[in-house]
């Protein structure tokens, strides 16, 4: 199993959990982990290939749930009429 595939099997429950209690949660908790391990990236690959690995694979399980925290948010907080517009816009920065 490579680490695209933890990436997208994490985006099916994000994108679950995203619909019961909104977007804002997963999204905000899937960045700070994301954040977080990125700035232990350094210190992981001086200590060695393994916790590398570790750590970047906690980083795919969360950014794997913003994708689809993202689609819930666009879906609740934008107009019907403007939604392709403006998420095409989120999408593309």
């Amino acid at each position: 199993m490579c680490s695209s595939d933890l990436y997208v099997a994490t985006q099916v429950p994000g994108g679950m959990l995203s619909e019961r209690i909104g977007g804002k949660w997963p999204f905000g908790i899937g960045m700070l982990i994301t954040a977080l391990f990125s700035l232990l990236t350094p210190w992981a690959a001086r200590s060695g290939k393994v916790v590398l690995i570790i750590v970047r694979v906690i980083q795919g399980f969360g950014e794997g749930v913003t994708n689809p925290a993202m689609h819930a948010l666009l879906a609740k907080w934008l107009p019907p009429l403007e939604r392709s517009k403006l998420g095409a816009f989120v999408y593309a920065g």
